[in-house]
């Protein structure tokens, strides 16, 4: 079987790459494979290891026409039932019109990373033009559906993440009631609503610590925020870190915190989960896909600080069994995931 995976704005870092890197090795063992990456990353690092699998093809021009041509090449040179993933909304239509007009046999796949409720970046009536769809989420699947897509053309897959044999523990001879660590992009607001976990934390009669672990274009004004408010015994900014298990297994950590508007699938929650870190979040659509309260974490109502609060409250007395967290999430752990995966591949090749 032919697969060409094609997509654009990876920064290189996030839980997409790792994602695609997980998928395109699994899927390069015994299929031919293709990876067109369009646009600049800041590291091409996570792409030396799908190389060695599978055909990567990069190019990157400020130039949209020459973009377009290139885009255009690559579909016009499809033959047979190839199957096209896209990562980018935007390909899916062009990949439709020349399928159209030049009568190619491919057949087209979304396979969206972001949430499509809150988002600006694109019209989502433009997964119309895509012939099936690989959902991370359910509150990606609902939104398809909501838009017209037949349930039969959607696959509920979700994502994968490694089993780990490493358990990272809670924090140990601390001064604070509650250790608890950002790990991701530093947005004060929009998607990752950053502010709203300070604002908690200012807010909490407990003693709380935040690692942040990550960086962004708000980390500036994150800085300054913590100074302003006082905050620099309860809040630690470490900056973007190659692997940041390791360095809080040294520190010991009690809870990751995620206080996001919106999201696909976090792999922030299921990496934190694999090492059998509970978790705290908001209750963004989808979020119990992950989420079991009082099993592998808690949820707070977005944009409540008192809500929060008390969550805050809860989880500090709560206790969390390190074996029961991770085993939370076996139906996302790779084996399973990938079993998923192929079904819905084999499905899609033989319509």
């Amino acid at each position: 079987m032919n697969i060409v995976f094609i997509g654009t704005n990876y920064s290189g870092r996030g839980g997409t790459e790792n994602v695609l890197t997980q998928v395109i090795k699994h899927l390069a063992i015994n299929n031919k494979v293709v990876f067109y990456k369009l646009g600049r990353s800041k590291t091409n690092e996570w792409l030396n290891s799908i190389s060695n699998d599978a055909k990567v093809i990069t190019y990157n021009t400020n130039n949209k026409l020459k973009e377009l041509i290139f885009i255009c090449r690559i579909f016009l040179m499809l033959k047979g039932k190839t199957i096209v993933i896209s990562t980018s909304p935007n390909f899916i239509k062009i990949a439709y019109f020349i399928k159209k007009f030049f009568n190619k046999k491919y057949k087209i796949v979304s396979y969206m990373h972001f949430s499509l409720k809150n988002q600006n970046l694109f019209n989502e009536n433009v997964l119309k033009y895509a012939d099936f769809h690989l959902a991370i989420s359910s509150s990606i699947r609902k939104s398809l559906i909501k838009i017209g897509i037949p349930k039969e053309r959607i696959f509920l897959i979700f994502n994968p993440i490694y089993r780990k044999k490493d358990v990272i523990l809670g924090a140990k001879n601390t001064p604070y009631d509650l250790s608890l660590a950002y790990v991701g992009r530093v947005y004060l607001r929009g998607q990752k609503n950053l502010l709203e976990a300070i604002e908690g934390i200012e807010k909490s009669k407990l003693n709380i610590h935040l690692d942040i672990l990550g960086s962004g274009p708000d980390i500036h004004n994150l800085k300054r925020i913590i100074r302003e408010k006082n905050l620099e015994e309860k809040i630690s900014v470490l900056g973007w870190i190659k692997n940041p298990w390791s360095i809080l297994k040294d520190k010991g950590i009690d809870g990751l915190i995620l206080t996001s508007n919106f999201e696909g699938l976090p792999m922030v929650l299921l990496e934190a989960m694999s090492y059998g870190i509970p978790c705290i979040v908001s209750d963004f659509e989808g979020f119990d896909d992950v989420i079991i309260s009082k099993v592998n974490g808690l949820s707070y109502k977005l944009g409540d600080i008192n809500d929060l609060e008390n969550t805050f409250n809860t989880f500090s007395t709560y206790s969390f069994s390190s074996k029961t967290v991770k085993e939370s999430i076996n139906s996302f752990y790779s084996d399973v995931f990938f079993s998923r995966l192929d079904q819905a591949i084999e499905s899609i090749n033989s319509k």
